[in-house]
Protein backbone atom coordinates (compact mmCIF):
# COMPACT_ATOMS: atom_id res chain seq x y z
CA UNK A 1 0.00 0.00 0.00
CA UNK A 2 1.49 3.66 -0.84
CA UNK A 3 2.37 5.62 1.91
CA UNK A 4 2.14 9.57 1.88
CA UNK A 5 4.64 11.57 4.11
CA UNK A 6 3.47 14.92 4.81
CA UNK A 7 6.08 17.32 7.20
CA UNK A 8 3.34 19.19 9.01
CA UNK A 9 4.22 22.41 11.06
CA UNK A 10 4.36 22.15 14.87
CA UNK A 11 0.98 23.79 15.87
CA UNK A 12 -0.93 22.06 12.97
CA UNK A 13 0.81 18.45 14.22
CA UNK A 14 -0.56 19.12 17.53
CA UNK A 15 -3.92 20.14 16.92
CA UNK A 16 -3.89 16.82 14.43
CA UNK A 17 -3.28 14.87 17.68
CA UNK A 18 -5.23 16.18 19.70
CA UNK A 19 -8.23 16.07 17.54
CA UNK A 20 -7.14 12.29 17.04
CA UNK A 21 -7.15 11.52 20.72
CA UNK A 22 -10.70 12.98 21.51
CA UNK A 23 -12.29 10.69 18.54
CA UNK A 24 -9.98 7.85 19.36
CA UNK A 25 -8.07 7.53 16.92
CA UNK A 26 -4.57 7.33 15.73
CA UNK A 27 -2.62 10.15 14.55
CA UNK A 28 -2.02 8.56 10.65
CA UNK A 29 -6.16 7.01 10.69
CA UNK A 30 -7.40 11.33 11.83
CA UNK A 31 -5.12 12.42 9.04
CA UNK A 32 -6.75 10.35 6.42
CA UNK A 33 -10.21 10.79 7.56
CA UNK A 34 -9.10 14.39 6.71
CA UNK A 35 -7.85 14.08 3.37
CA UNK A 36 -10.55 11.43 2.37
CA UNK A 37 -12.82 13.64 3.17
CA UNK A 38 -11.79 16.55 1.46
CA UNK A 39 -11.32 14.66 -2.17
CA UNK A 40 -15.00 13.19 -1.84
CA UNK A 41 -15.77 16.55 -1.19
CA UNK A 42 -14.43 17.65 -4.39
CA UNK A 43 -15.38 14.75 -6.23
CA UNK A 44 -19.22 15.85 -5.20
CA UNK A 45 -18.47 19.39 -6.18
CA UNK A 46 -17.25 18.33 -9.34
CA UNK A 47 -20.31 16.10 -10.06
CA UNK A 48 -22.55 18.82 -9.55
CA UNK A 49 -21.13 21.70 -11.51
CA UNK A 50 -21.33 18.89 -14.40
CA UNK A 51 -25.02 18.07 -13.23
CA UNK A 52 -25.95 21.66 -12.84
CA UNK A 53 -23.96 22.72 -16.10
CA UNK A 54 -26.31 19.86 -17.67
CA UNK A 55 -29.20 21.42 -16.75
CA UNK A 56 -29.06 24.42 -17.50
CA UNK A 57 -28.10 23.61 -21.17
CA UNK A 58 -31.25 21.04 -22.14
CA UNK A 59 -34.11 23.48 -19.56
CA UNK A 60 -32.37 26.57 -20.21
CA UNK A 61 -32.95 26.60 -23.90
CA UNK A 62 -35.96 24.93 -23.72
CA UNK A 63 -38.78 27.47 -24.67
CA UNK A 64 -41.69 25.58 -22.91
CA UNK A 65 -39.57 24.66 -19.68
CA UNK A 66 -40.89 27.04 -17.22
CA UNK A 67 -37.65 27.98 -15.90
CA UNK A 68 -36.05 28.83 -19.41
CA UNK A 69 -34.85 32.08 -20.58
CA UNK A 70 -36.96 31.80 -22.89
CA UNK A 71 -40.05 32.20 -20.33
CA UNK A 72 -38.13 34.35 -18.26
CA UNK A 73 -38.06 37.17 -20.22
CA UNK A 74 -41.15 36.77 -21.72
CA UNK A 75 -42.41 37.07 -18.05
CA UNK A 76 -40.05 39.96 -16.86
CA UNK A 77 -38.64 42.11 -19.22
CA UNK A 78 -40.18 41.57 -22.60
CA UNK A 79 -42.67 44.57 -22.55
CA UNK A 80 -39.81 46.71 -21.25
CA UNK A 81 -37.31 45.50 -24.48
CA UNK A 82 -39.97 46.18 -27.34
CA UNK A 83 -40.97 49.46 -26.06
CA UNK A 84 -40.43 52.23 -29.03
CA UNK A 85 -39.15 54.61 -26.97
CA UNK A 86 -36.07 52.70 -24.98
CA UNK A 87 -35.31 50.86 -28.21
CA UNK A 88 -34.78 54.09 -30.03
CA UNK A 89 -32.77 55.05 -26.95
CA UNK A 90 -30.33 52.07 -27.00
CA UNK A 91 -29.78 52.34 -30.75
CA UNK A 92 -28.78 55.86 -30.48
CA UNK A 93 -26.69 55.43 -27.68
CA UNK A 94 -24.83 52.55 -29.62
CA UNK A 95 -25.45 52.53 -33.15
CA UNK A 96 -25.47 56.44 -33.43
CA UNK A 97 -22.65 57.04 -30.85
CA UNK A 98 -20.70 60.21 -31.70
CA UNK A 99 -17.50 58.92 -30.08
CA UNK A 100 -16.05 56.05 -29.13
CA UNK A 101 -18.39 53.28 -27.34
CA UNK A 102 -16.49 51.47 -24.54
CA UNK A 103 -17.95 47.94 -22.92
CA UNK A 104 -17.06 46.36 -19.71
CA UNK A 105 -17.79 43.74 -17.69
CA UNK A 106 -16.72 40.31 -15.96
CA UNK A 107 -16.56 36.73 -16.30
CA UNK A 108 -19.19 36.12 -18.80
CA UNK A 109 -20.68 39.59 -19.06
CA UNK A 110 -17.14 40.60 -20.70
CA UNK A 111 -17.82 38.17 -23.40
CA UNK A 112 -20.91 39.75 -24.07
CA UNK A 113 -19.32 43.14 -24.14
CA UNK A 114 -16.89 41.38 -26.36
CA UNK A 115 -19.39 40.22 -28.56
CA UNK A 116 -21.59 43.48 -28.59
CA UNK A 117 -18.09 45.58 -29.38
CA UNK A 118 -17.51 42.88 -32.35
CA UNK A 119 -20.94 44.15 -33.75
CA UNK A 120 -21.15 47.96 -33.02
CA UNK A 121 -17.66 47.55 -35.15
CA UNK A 122 -19.36 45.62 -37.66
CA UNK A 123 -21.99 48.63 -37.56
CA UNK A 124 -19.00 51.38 -38.20
CA UNK A 125 -19.09 51.83 -34.68
CA UNK A 126 -15.63 52.91 -33.08
CA UNK A 127 -15.46 50.48 -29.70
CA UNK A 128 -13.19 49.69 -26.84
CA UNK A 129 -13.35 46.78 -24.69
CA UNK A 130 -11.76 45.28 -21.77
CA UNK A 131 -12.07 44.33 -17.82
CA UNK A 132 -13.15 47.14 -15.94
CA UNK A 133 -9.28 46.96 -14.10
CA UNK A 134 -7.66 48.69 -18.07
CA UNK A 135 -11.04 50.87 -19.13
CA UNK A 136 -9.30 54.31 -18.21
CA UNK A 137 -12.15 56.48 -17.77
CA UNK A 138 -10.12 59.93 -17.83
CA UNK A 139 -10.20 59.55 -21.53
CA UNK A 140 -13.73 58.77 -21.97
CA UNK A 141 -15.25 62.03 -22.81
CA UNK A 142 -18.46 63.66 -23.24
CA UNK A 143 -19.31 62.53 -27.32
CA UNK A 144 -18.26 58.89 -25.65
CA UNK A 145 -20.52 56.24 -24.71
CA UNK A 146 -19.94 53.67 -21.54
CA UNK A 147 -21.96 50.09 -21.88
CA UNK A 148 -21.36 48.52 -18.03
CA UNK A 149 -22.96 45.24 -18.15
CA UNK A 150 -23.51 43.10 -14.94
CA UNK A 151 -26.11 40.74 -14.75
CA UNK A 152 -26.69 41.43 -10.86
CA UNK A 153 -25.92 45.40 -11.58
CA UNK A 154 -23.72 44.61 -8.39
CA UNK A 155 -20.74 43.93 -9.79
CA UNK A 156 -18.60 46.12 -7.58
CA UNK A 157 -16.06 46.95 -10.40
CA UNK A 158 -18.40 47.70 -12.83
CA UNK A 159 -20.72 50.34 -10.64
CA UNK A 160 -17.49 51.81 -9.65
CA UNK A 161 -16.22 52.37 -12.87
CA UNK A 162 -19.58 53.84 -14.46
CA UNK A 163 -19.85 56.05 -11.26
CA UNK A 164 -16.23 57.38 -11.92
CA UNK A 165 -16.86 58.25 -15.40
CA UNK A 166 -17.88 61.78 -15.19
CA UNK A 167 -17.36 62.75 -18.39
CA UNK A 168 -18.95 60.97 -19.57
CA UNK A 169 -21.68 61.48 -22.95
CA UNK A 170 -24.48 58.45 -22.51
CA UNK A 171 -24.07 55.81 -19.90
CA UNK A 172 -25.89 52.47 -20.68
CA UNK A 173 -26.40 49.78 -18.54
CA UNK A 174 -27.27 46.05 -19.25
CA UNK A 175 -28.02 44.77 -15.92
CA UNK A 176 -30.86 43.23 -13.92
CA UNK A 177 -33.92 45.91 -12.83
CA UNK A 178 -33.50 47.69 -9.45
CA UNK A 179 -29.49 47.31 -9.03
CA UNK A 180 -27.08 49.86 -8.52
CA UNK A 181 -25.85 49.95 -11.71
CA UNK A 182 -29.30 51.23 -13.03
CA UNK A 183 -28.55 54.34 -10.82
CA UNK A 184 -25.60 55.12 -12.79
CA UNK A 185 -27.43 54.79 -16.11
CA UNK A 186 -28.80 57.48 -18.22
CA UNK A 187 -30.25 54.43 -20.34
CA UNK A 188 -31.16 50.99 -19.48
CA UNK A 189 -31.10 47.65 -20.83
CA UNK A 190 -33.00 45.49 -18.81
CA UNK A 191 -32.02 41.48 -18.32
CA UNK A 192 -33.83 39.03 -16.61
CA UNK A 193 -33.49 39.01 -13.29
CA UNK A 194 -31.71 35.99 -11.28
CA UNK A 195 -33.46 35.44 -8.32
CA UNK A 196 -32.60 33.39 -5.96
CA UNK A 197 -29.74 30.84 -6.71
CA UNK A 198 -31.42 27.96 -4.23
CA UNK A 199 -34.99 28.48 -5.42
CA UNK A 200 -35.91 25.32 -8.13
CA UNK A 201 -38.11 28.12 -9.95
CA UNK A 202 -35.72 30.32 -10.39
CA UNK A 203 -34.47 31.49 -14.04
CA UNK A 204 -31.30 31.87 -13.46
CA UNK A 205 -30.48 29.51 -10.46
CA UNK A 206 -26.65 28.15 -10.72
CA UNK A 207 -26.26 31.19 -12.78
CA UNK A 208 -23.00 32.16 -9.93
CA UNK A 209 -21.16 29.25 -10.43
CA UNK A 210 -20.96 29.00 -14.30
CA UNK A 211 -23.05 32.06 -15.38
CA UNK A 212 -24.70 29.87 -18.35
CA UNK A 213 -28.07 31.09 -18.41
CA UNK A 214 -27.47 34.68 -18.26
CA UNK A 215 -25.45 34.98 -21.07
CA UNK A 216 -27.72 33.83 -23.27
CA UNK A 217 -30.33 36.06 -21.54
CA UNK A 218 -28.14 38.67 -21.91
CA UNK A 219 -27.58 38.14 -25.47
CA UNK A 220 -31.19 37.46 -26.21
CA UNK A 221 -32.04 40.86 -24.62
CA UNK A 222 -29.79 43.02 -26.76
CA UNK A 223 -30.75 41.01 -29.92
CA UNK A 224 -34.18 42.09 -29.36
CA UNK A 225 -33.83 45.68 -28.46
CA UNK A 226 -31.44 46.22 -31.11
CA UNK A 227 -33.51 44.65 -33.63
CA UNK A 228 -30.61 42.04 -34.63
CA UNK A 229 -33.23 39.85 -36.46
CA UNK A 230 -35.60 42.44 -37.70
CA UNK A 231 -38.60 43.60 -35.10
CA UNK A 232 -39.23 41.91 -31.98
CA UNK A 233 -41.44 39.07 -32.36
CA UNK A 234 -42.50 36.53 -29.55
CA UNK A 235 -43.21 33.98 -32.02
CA UNK A 236 -39.56 34.42 -33.79
CA UNK A 237 -37.60 34.07 -30.29
CA UNK A 238 -39.80 31.00 -29.82
CA UNK A 239 -39.01 29.36 -32.76
CA UNK A 240 -35.49 30.38 -32.41
CA UNK A 241 -34.98 28.50 -29.17
CA UNK A 242 -37.27 25.52 -30.33
CA UNK A 243 -34.73 25.13 -33.31
CA UNK A 244 -31.49 25.94 -30.59
CA UNK A 245 -32.95 23.41 -27.88
CA UNK A 246 -33.61 20.63 -30.56
CA UNK A 247 -30.19 20.50 -31.23
CA UNK A 248 -29.29 20.49 -28.42
CA UNK A 249 -31.17 17.74 -26.75
CA UNK A 250 -29.93 15.21 -29.98
CA UNK A 251 -26.26 15.63 -28.41
CA UNK A 252 -27.66 13.60 -25.07
CA UNK A 253 -28.72 10.14 -24.51
CA UNK A 254 -31.72 9.22 -22.74
CA UNK A 255 -29.58 8.40 -19.76
CA UNK A 256 -28.61 12.00 -19.89
CA UNK A 257 -24.78 12.19 -20.59
CA UNK A 258 -23.41 13.45 -24.30
CA UNK A 259 -24.13 10.23 -27.15
CA UNK A 260 -20.94 8.77 -28.61
CA UNK A 261 -22.29 9.84 -31.84
CA UNK A 262 -21.96 13.53 -31.01
CA UNK A 263 -18.88 15.17 -32.60
CA UNK A 264 -18.26 16.91 -29.16
CA UNK A 265 -18.03 13.25 -27.45
CA UNK A 266 -15.89 12.02 -29.81
CA UNK A 267 -13.20 15.10 -29.55
CA UNK A 268 -13.17 14.87 -25.78
CA UNK A 269 -12.84 11.15 -26.00
CA UNK A 270 -9.76 11.64 -28.43
CA UNK A 271 -8.01 13.84 -26.08
CA UNK A 272 -8.73 12.37 -23.17
CA UNK A 273 -7.30 8.91 -24.84
CA UNK A 274 -3.88 10.76 -26.46
CA UNK A 275 -1.52 8.47 -24.56
CA UNK A 276 1.07 10.89 -25.08
CA UNK A 277 0.11 13.77 -22.74
CA UNK A 278 -3.76 14.07 -21.86
CA UNK A 279 -5.24 17.03 -22.31
CA UNK A 280 -7.83 16.58 -19.01
CA UNK A 281 -6.86 15.85 -15.41
CA UNK A 282 -8.79 16.13 -12.50
CA UNK A 283 -6.96 18.92 -10.23
CA UNK A 284 -3.88 17.48 -8.24
CA UNK A 285 -3.73 14.66 -10.85
CA UNK A 286 -0.19 15.71 -12.36
CA UNK A 287 2.46 13.04 -12.54
CA UNK A 288 0.28 10.18 -12.87
CA UNK A 289 0.14 9.53 -16.75
CA UNK A 290 1.82 12.58 -18.24
CA UNK A 291 1.29 16.72 -17.90
CA UNK A 292 -1.04 18.31 -18.69
CA UNK A 293 -1.97 20.42 -21.58
CA UNK A 294 -4.45 23.35 -21.88
CA UNK A 295 -6.11 24.64 -25.60
CA UNK A 296 -4.98 28.25 -27.40
CA UNK A 297 -8.22 29.28 -28.21
CA UNK A 298 -7.46 30.33 -32.02
CA UNK A 299 -9.87 33.20 -33.44
CA UNK A 300 -10.30 36.38 -35.94
CA UNK A 301 -12.26 39.32 -35.94
CA UNK A 302 -15.72 38.43 -34.78
CA UNK A 303 -14.64 34.96 -33.51
CA UNK A 304 -12.71 36.56 -30.90
CA UNK A 305 -16.53 37.06 -28.86
CA UNK A 306 -16.52 33.47 -28.86
CA UNK A 307 -13.11 32.66 -28.50
CA UNK A 308 -13.10 34.90 -25.38
CA UNK A 309 -15.77 32.90 -23.47
CA UNK A 310 -14.59 29.02 -24.52
CA UNK A 311 -11.41 30.39 -22.80
CA UNK A 312 -13.09 31.31 -20.05
CA UNK A 313 -15.52 28.56 -19.25
CA UNK A 314 -12.24 26.48 -19.86
CA UNK A 315 -10.59 27.66 -17.39
CA UNK A 316 -13.34 28.24 -14.40
CA UNK A 317 -15.26 24.59 -15.43
CA UNK A 318 -11.53 22.87 -16.01
CA UNK A 319 -9.10 24.28 -14.23
CA UNK A 320 -6.85 24.28 -17.60
CA UNK A 321 -4.19 27.44 -18.17
CA UNK A 322 -6.56 28.18 -21.30
CA UNK A 323 -5.51 30.87 -23.86
CA UNK A 324 -7.26 33.30 -25.96
CA UNK A 325 -5.21 34.53 -28.79
CA UNK A 326 -5.34 36.00 -32.24
CA UNK A 327 -4.07 33.28 -34.50
CA UNK A 328 -2.00 36.09 -36.23
CA UNK A 329 0.25 35.52 -32.73
CA UNK A 330 0.28 32.14 -32.41
CA UNK A 331 3.19 31.52 -35.39
CA UNK A 332 5.19 34.43 -33.36
CA UNK A 333 4.96 33.30 -29.93
CA UNK A 334 3.21 30.17 -29.82
CA UNK A 335 3.76 27.77 -32.12
CA UNK A 336 6.65 25.46 -30.09
CA UNK A 337 3.95 25.14 -27.45
CA UNK A 338 2.05 23.43 -29.98
CA UNK A 339 4.64 21.16 -31.60
CA UNK A 340 5.91 20.02 -28.10
CA UNK A 341 2.52 18.92 -27.13
CA UNK A 342 2.05 21.18 -24.13
CA UNK A 343 -1.00 22.43 -25.89
CA UNK A 344 -3.40 21.88 -28.33
CA UNK A 345 -5.19 24.78 -31.25
CA UNK A 346 -8.78 24.95 -30.78
CA UNK A 347 -10.20 27.18 -33.80
CA UNK A 348 -13.75 28.72 -34.16
CA UNK A 349 -14.85 29.28 -37.40
CA UNK A 350 -18.40 31.43 -37.19
CA UNK A 351 -20.56 30.97 -39.93
CA UNK A 352 -21.36 33.88 -42.34
CA UNK A 353 -22.34 34.34 -46.02
CA UNK A 354 -21.38 38.00 -45.82
CA UNK A 355 -18.71 37.89 -48.67
CA UNK A 356 -15.57 40.23 -47.19
CA UNK A 357 -16.31 37.64 -43.43
CA UNK A 358 -16.01 34.94 -45.70
CA UNK A 359 -12.76 35.58 -47.25
CA UNK A 360 -11.69 37.05 -44.03
CA UNK A 361 -12.27 33.21 -43.22
CA UNK A 362 -10.76 31.68 -46.11
CA UNK A 363 -7.37 33.37 -45.43
CA UNK A 364 -7.86 32.58 -41.42
CA UNK A 365 -7.87 29.18 -42.98
CA UNK A 366 -5.47 28.77 -45.74
CA UNK A 367 -4.31 32.33 -47.05
CA UNK A 368 -1.06 33.58 -45.46
CA UNK A 369 2.02 33.04 -43.58
CA UNK A 370 0.06 32.53 -40.26
CA UNK A 371 -3.23 30.46 -41.54
CA UNK A 372 -3.55 27.90 -40.01
CA UNK A 373 -2.62 25.68 -42.86
CA UNK A 374 0.14 27.47 -43.18
CA UNK A 375 0.77 26.45 -39.53
CA UNK A 376 0.43 23.09 -39.87
CA UNK A 377 2.29 22.47 -43.62
CA UNK A 378 5.44 23.98 -42.07
CA UNK A 379 8.26 21.51 -42.37
CA UNK A 380 9.72 21.35 -38.81
CA UNK A 381 12.13 19.44 -37.00
CA UNK A 382 9.27 18.36 -34.68
CA UNK A 383 7.74 14.31 -35.30
CA UNK A 384 4.20 14.71 -35.84
CA UNK A 385 1.52 17.39 -36.59
CA UNK A 386 0.24 19.57 -33.59
CA UNK A 387 -2.76 18.82 -31.96
CA UNK A 388 -6.10 20.28 -33.93
CA UNK A 389 -9.74 20.83 -32.79
CA UNK A 390 -11.57 22.57 -35.39
CA UNK A 391 -14.93 24.02 -34.52
CA UNK A 392 -17.17 24.42 -37.68
CA UNK A 393 -20.64 25.37 -38.37
CA UNK A 394 -22.56 24.44 -41.45
CA UNK A 395 -21.44 22.57 -44.42
CA UNK A 396 -17.73 21.98 -44.93
CA UNK A 397 -15.94 23.90 -47.05
CA UNK A 398 -12.89 23.19 -49.53
CA UNK A 399 -10.66 24.34 -46.87
CA UNK A 400 -12.33 22.91 -43.89
CA UNK A 401 -12.40 19.86 -45.39
CA UNK A 402 -8.59 19.99 -46.44
CA UNK A 403 -7.95 20.97 -42.76
CA UNK A 404 -9.70 18.25 -41.57
CA UNK A 405 -7.12 15.61 -41.38
CA UNK A 406 -4.01 17.62 -41.01
CA UNK A 407 -3.95 17.78 -37.32
CA UNK A 408 -2.23 14.80 -34.98
CA UNK A 409 -6.01 14.16 -33.64
CA UNK A 410 -6.87 13.20 -38.01
CA UNK A 411 -11.07 13.49 -38.88
CA UNK A 412 -11.71 13.00 -35.11
CA UNK A 413 -10.21 16.91 -33.77
CA UNK A 414 -13.63 18.39 -36.22
CA UNK A 415 -16.70 19.24 -34.61
CA UNK A 416 -19.81 20.25 -37.53
CA UNK A 417 -22.39 22.02 -36.46
CA UNK A 418 -25.26 21.41 -39.28
CA UNK A 419 -28.55 21.70 -37.27
CA UNK A 420 -31.82 21.31 -38.59
CA UNK A 421 -33.70 25.30 -38.77
CA UNK A 422 -37.24 25.90 -39.30
CA UNK A 423 -38.54 29.03 -40.76
CA UNK A 424 -37.42 28.09 -44.53
CA UNK A 425 -33.80 28.96 -43.60
CA UNK A 426 -31.64 26.35 -45.60
CA UNK A 427 -28.43 26.33 -43.14
CA UNK A 428 -26.73 28.01 -39.89
CA UNK A 429 -25.17 30.14 -42.44
CA UNK A 430 -27.83 31.59 -43.65
CA UNK A 431 -29.51 32.19 -40.45
CA UNK A 432 -30.22 35.52 -38.92
CA UNK A 433 -27.42 36.71 -36.56
CA UNK A 434 -29.17 36.38 -33.60
CA UNK A 435 -29.78 32.32 -34.19
CA UNK A 436 -26.16 32.25 -35.28
CA UNK A 437 -24.98 33.70 -31.71
CA UNK A 438 -27.26 31.34 -29.90
CA UNK A 439 -25.78 28.15 -31.48
CA UNK A 440 -22.23 28.98 -31.64
CA UNK A 441 -22.33 29.58 -27.62
CA UNK A 442 -24.18 26.25 -27.33
CA UNK A 443 -21.80 24.45 -29.40
CA UNK A 444 -19.07 26.21 -27.06
CA UNK A 445 -20.66 25.07 -24.05
CA UNK A 446 -21.29 21.97 -24.88
CA UNK A 447 -17.75 20.87 -25.92
CA UNK A 448 -16.75 21.98 -22.14
CA UNK A 449 -19.50 19.75 -21.26
CA UNK A 450 -18.21 16.98 -23.27
CA UNK A 451 -14.75 17.57 -21.63
CA UNK A 452 -16.28 18.06 -18.37
CA UNK A 453 -17.89 14.75 -18.66
CA UNK A 454 -14.46 12.96 -20.12
CA UNK A 455 -12.68 14.72 -16.89
CA UNK A 456 -15.22 13.12 -14.63
CA UNK A 457 -14.84 9.44 -15.87
CA UNK A 458 -11.27 9.62 -15.58
CA UNK A 459 -11.52 10.66 -12.04
CA UNK A 460 -13.84 7.69 -11.59
CA UNK A 461 -11.16 5.61 -12.49
CA UNK A 462 -8.28 7.12 -10.10
CA UNK A 463 -7.67 5.21 -6.46
CA UNK A 464 -6.65 7.31 -3.92
CA UNK A 465 -4.16 6.34 -1.66
CA UNK A 466 -5.61 4.39 1.07
CA UNK A 467 -2.44 4.84 3.90
CA UNK A 468 -1.26 8.19 5.31
CA UNK A 469 1.85 8.93 7.70
CA UNK A 470 3.01 11.93 9.57
CA UNK A 471 6.22 13.12 9.92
Amino acid sequence: MPNLTLPLDPDVYDWVAAQAAENNQTKEAFAESLIEAWYRQQSSRSEQVLRHFREDLITGLDPDDPNSIYQGILDTTWEALVDDDRRTQVQDALLNADGTVYLTGQGSSLSVAYWLGQYLSSKGVETYVDTTDLVDVSVIGPSDTLVGISQSGETSSVVNTAEAADDVGVMVAVCEPGSSLVGTADVHVPVVPIGDPQDEGSIDRHVDEYAVKSLYAQLTTLHTVLEMGGAPSKSALQSRFADLSSWVSQQFSETGGLTNESDFAQVASEIQEDSDVPAIRPAGDAGQGGAQIAPIVASLGAGHAYGYEMALKLTELLHVNAAHEDVGSIKDRLLNVLYQNRGYLLTIIPPSEDPEVKQRRLDYLDGNSHSINNMLATERRYPRPFRLVMLAFGELTEEEASLRGKGAWGRAGTIQVSPDLSGGVDSISSAPLPTQDLFVYAALHLYVLALLEASEERADEQPIDETYRDN
